[in-house]
């Protein structure tokens, strides 16, 4: 990279807490750049970040690497009105792309008003990953700006609930769904907030294994991790007194508002009838 990585912190060792896991110190280095684009959502980026730094502290070593990237290296302002530092911009990332030194990843996280945020600097380095086969992902509305490229294709992805329609509306071609992230080995795609930390922690998971994972977890406070086939919204049985098949048939319906369902194949789906019991 043109710019260095963000070191990482060891201000508390988190190997305390939860003793020397097994193959932490066996991987290598995996490199992130992060393309941070105006009104991101502080929510989504920290979410996503720092389970990674968590993740250092407990393989023991620095499993993980990460750049922020703005697009004129200057930091930028996130939704709640705070400022990122940047350590490269997106010109520089796209030249480190055609060298030896590229990352594993190309995030981007968007917010508000992605619909403008477009430019031909961020589509020179969506292009180039795909050139030089490094995967990317998209936190939050980012989704948009991957479709908008032509990378989505008619490929399945996912986006904030938020800008869910309007993207169906917009890219006909898309299978939009209403998953937390949906990945595949080009392209990966994330709902933002909350599922930020989701999709992040498959991605550690699958670097120093599940016991590494769940020390995240566990130290995070948080009692598990949504798998991709789970929904944005997670109907309660418990909270709402729906019971679980009518919570299963909202659910449905819900992912398929633009193209509804025929009542026929949603009562397959739930395993019931279409007459009332």
């Amino acid at each position: 990279m043109n710019a260095p990585f963000l070191a990482v912190d060891r201000a508390r060792d988190v190997r305390r807490d939860f003793g020397r896991l097994p193959r932490g110190a066996d991987v290598e280095t995996y490199r992130l750049v992060i393309l941070a684009l105006p009104r991101f959502s502080q929510l989504t980026l920290s979410a996503f970040v720092d389970p990674l730094r968590l993740a250092n502290s407990v393989s023991g070593r620095t499993s993980f690497e990460w750049a922020i990237a703005s697009l004129d290296g200057n930091p930028v302002e996130c939704a709640s009105g705070l400022w990122l530092s940047a350590s490269t911009d997106f010109a520089s990332t796209g030249q480190s792309l055609q060298t030896g030194k590229r990352p594993n990843m190309v995030i981007v996280c968007a917010g508000d008003r992605v619909e403008k945020q477009s430019s031909a600097s961020l589509l020179r380095v969506l292009r180039l990953c795909g050139r030089h086969g490094v995967p990317i992902a998209a936190l939050g509305t980012a989704t948009w700006l991957l479709a908008e490229s032509g990378i989505l294709d008619d490929t399945a992805c996912t986006i904030h609930w938020d800008k869910r329609a309007a993207l169906s509306e917009t890219f006909s071609r898309l299978q939009v769904t209403d998953r937390p992230f949906v990945r595949n080995a080009r392209v990966s795609t994330c709902a933002g907030e909350f599922a930020s930390f989701d999709f992040v922690m498959e991605l550690i998971g699958e670097h120093l294994g599940e016991e590494a994972a769940l020390a995240v977890c566990r130290h995070t406070i948080a009692s598990h991790w949504r798998s991709a086939s789970d929904g944005q919204w997670t109907l309660s049985v418990d909270a709402t007194g729906i019971g679980k098949a009518p919570a299963e048939v909202i659910c449905i319906m819900e992912e398929h508002v633009e193209n509804p369902l025929p009542l026929r194949d949603i009562a397959k789906r739930v395993g019931r009838s279409q007459r009332p019991d």
